[in-house]
């Protein structure tokens, strides 16, 4: 069976995002042996390492930022890199990350749910929806880096 190259390029991403072969299988209703092929073609494997690098770089390069704007006493350079690390999703000082992000946590909760037999059905219709509720959430649980004095 062929398959659309927009198919190919939504396994692609979930797959640099982190999402299991089993995970894009279910959600793209493609064969896990055909994702492995893909992978294996195009280097899969390999993207996901320099995407993981650059978000690591990127996480380093604005810690750094901050720093140097705090260090400066300069205002606007300490707000400005304040809200860089916001956007980022980093707070100064904050430990690097060693589990999935609040996105990941969010789809790996709801494809767990999807595949009770109970609530399968209900949790697939909605998925995204459920998704960008449960990220609502987990952004007003989270710690909020503090806006430096004007």
């Amino acid at each position: 069976m062929a398959h659309s190259r927009d198919l190919r390029g939504r396994a692609r991403a979930l797959y640099i995002k982190g999402w299991s072969y089993r995970q894009i299988a279910e959600d793209l209703e493609v064969g896990k042996t055909t994702l492995l092929r893909w992978c294996d073609q195009e280097g899969w494997d390999e993207l996901r390492a320099q995407d993981r690098a650059i978000e690591r770089e990127s996480r380093a390069l604005l810690l750094r930022m901050l720093g140097a704007a705090q260090e400066s006493g300069d205002a606007q350079a300490t707000y400005a890199a304040v809200k860089a690390a916001k956007l980022a999703g980093i707070e100064l000082g904050a430990p690097e990350p060693t589990g999935p992000s609040p996105k990941e946590c969010a789809v790996i909760f709801i494809d767990t749910l999807a595949r009770h037999p109970d609530i399968g059905p209900v949790v697939r219709k909605y998925r995204n929806e459920v998704i960008r509720l449960f990220l609502q959430d987990v952004e007003r649980m989270e710690p909020r880096v503090a806006e430096p004095a004007r």
